[in-house]
């Protein structure tokens, strides 16, 4: 069959997945590798695939998350809001304010709606964040992991891919946030708290652990930034 053909079916049939509610928005796919195994094609076929499912708007490939699948309706509004995150990039105060106003939410929701499979990675996430001794970027990555793990869980695929978005622009932050041995400790402190609150499935405490846990981390933040002024 020629390669164009066949890069067209895995299109055709990945739509037919998510189509029957096998894959629903949220959902990560299998790795390159995997689907290539499971197709029984090349990754270059997979990646051609995967290029025409993201212009259709069907999955949107994210840089340390994989690729998600998204809702057609979801995935224009998940535009519009990224044109106008990256847009107010610069201004750290007014990303803060955002997710001041959604992620204790996420934390109350995690709380009530987390599987034990999404405390599980949560909890090994913070295992993985509490143990190492790399370096900052990697931590900060680690960190960024922590809260997509946690908005996962919640079961909303909409908070999910708006986390993605601010996630992905606070990294740089996130670095200059973690630079020192007192700050990491600091950032696991917080962690530890919501953790603790989701296990005891405690909707409150959650959200106030991960109030309290913005609050210290934009503190140091904005502190930096104006130091730097």
């Amino acid at each position: 069959m020629h390669r164009t053909k066949l890069y067209e079916q895995i299109v055709l049939q990945i739509q037919d997945i998510i189509g029957k509610g096998k894959l629903k928005p949220g959902d990560r796919l299998p790795a390159e590798r995997e689907l290539a195994r499971i197709f029984n094609v090349s990754r270059h076929c997979v990646r051609e695939a995967i290029r025409i499912l993201e212009q259709k708007g069907i999955v949107r490939s994210i840089l340390g998350s994989g690729t998600i699948v998204v809702h057609e309706d979801e995935s224009s509004v998940i535009d519009v809001l990224s044109t106008a995150i990256h847009r107010k990039k610069t201004k750290l105060s007014e990303i803060f304010v955002f997710r001041r106003l959604i992620e204790p939410q996420i934390a109350r929701l995690s709380a009530k709606n987390a599987a034990q499979a999404n405390i599980d990675e949560l909890e090994k996430i913070y295992i993985e964040q509490k143990n190492h001794d790399g370096t900052t970027r990697a931590f900060g990555l680690i960190d960024q992991k922590f809260h997509l793990a946690l908005t996962r869980a919640t079961g909303n695929s909409t908070l999910f891919q708006v986390v993605q978005l601010i996630s992905n622009l606070l990294l740089k932050s996130r670095e200059e946030y973690l630079q020192s041995p007192k700050r990491r400790q600091l950032s696991l402190q917080g962690h530890a708290r919501i953790l603790n609150a989701i296990k005891e499935r405690n909707p409150n405490k959650a959200g106030e652990a991960m109030e309290n846990h913005l609050a210290n981390v934009e503190d140091i933040i904005m502190a930096h930034s104006k130091n730097r002024l």
